[in-house]
């Protein structure tokens, strides 16, 4: 396991995602899908519009709610928490 973290910190090296090296034990030991979308946004390999612009998907990189801010992750975890009491509200009194 310690050759393969190795190999997983060398091959990082120098990357915009190479700090996935110091997460990936938190990381593994999560369900399937949870890992991987957290492997994804960490990576910047997501579906969201910033890495969708770069990859010549979309024109634009802004987010498609509130169409004021490139949607990236540090996007997505600023706009979830503010939704989120008026998205607990809806619920509530829908």
């Amino acid at each position: 396991m310690l050759n393969y973290y190795m190999d997983l910190c060398n091959k990082s090296r120098d990357k915009s995602w190479e700090n996935i090296a110091n997460d990936w034990k938190e990381i593994s030991h999560r369900p399937h899908k949870e890992a991987v979308t957290n492997f994804r946004i960490k990576t910047r390999h997501d579906c969201l519009a910033e890495h969708l612009k770069r990859i010549c998907i979309l024109t634009n990189s802004l987010c498609p709610i509130c169409k004021t801010d490139t949607m990236n992750r540090e996007h997505l975890l600023t706009f979830s928490r503010d939704l989120t009491p008026y998205y607990n509200l809806k619920v509530i009194f829908a």
